[in-house]
């Protein structure tokens, strides 16, 4: 049964994943030479997921987070989403960060 777990876990995760490739532009996805050009505008993703065992009576720690971002002329703007599994119980936790450029060289 652990294993089968293990499985929706990992096929959930790829789900996510692509749902989030979906919402990209293509030319996100083409790998441009040099995406990260001062006048280029781009979209980024990401996925972690860590295990934490420990010794004891201490059940393990299952933490997760997809993130999606954009670069823009106007600043950086991140959205979030993390999960975690700790002592019992889980939780969603929802950010969303802004690093707007204020100056030329900001």
């Amino acid at each position: 049964m652990h294993s089968i777990r293990r499985i929706h876990r990992h096929a959930t995760a790829c789900a996510w994943l692509a749902i989030f490739a979906a919402a990209l532009p293509p030319a996100a996805l083409a790998q441009d030479p040099d995406p990260r050009a001062a006048d280029a505008d781009y979209t980024y993703v990401g996925a972690d997921y860590s295990y934490a065992n420990f010794q004891g009576d201490i059940a393990a720690w299952h933490l997760g987070a997809l993130s999606i971002g954009r670069a823009t002329s106007a600043g950086s703007f991140i959205a979030r989403v993390n999960w975690a599994r700790r002592s019992g119980s889980s939780g969603v936790q929802v950010e969303a960060d802004a690093y707007p450029g204020l100056g030329e060289n900001t």
